[in-house]
């Protein structure tokens, strides 16, 4: 008796390649699930950066005396700032999406096995 998987409404063995790459598209998306985290590290780091560096701005243009071009100047660089956290923001929001979804993926996957395990001691 051969155990089969209904993935994508199509009838495909248990073990075959066709059902690994069903489930798990290719190598590389495991690696690249990896490397997300990393990703989201980086950007966090560069998020934080950004935060700190528009901070900094902000008091400068509420507190030190600025000559009008001075002004323009630094209201430029925060907006500037401004528009680089929020894309950064956009791209944190995007690869936590993915993370998830990965990590949905990995927990269907070890609950597969174990039926599967379980169906094959019985």
């Amino acid at each position: 008796m051969q155990l089969s998987a209904i993935v994508s409404g199509v009838s495909v063995p248990i073990g075959s390649r066709a059902l690994v790459f069903e489930l798990f598209g290719s190598r590389t998306d495991f690696w690249n699930g990896l490397r997300s985290r990393t990703k989201i590290d980086t950007l966090e780091e560069k998020l934080s950066q950004c935060r700190e560096n528009l901070e900094e701005l902000d008091f400068k243009l509420r507190r030190e005396e600025l000559t009008p071009e001075g002004r323009k100047s630094l209201e430029r660089e925060r907006n500037l700032l401004a528009t680089k956290a929020e894309n950064y923001e956009k791209e944190l929001k995007a690869l936590r999406h993915e993370n998830r979804k990965n990590a949905a993926l990995s927990v269907a996957l070890v609950l597969l096995l174990v039926v599967i395990y379980t169906c094959w001691t019985m």
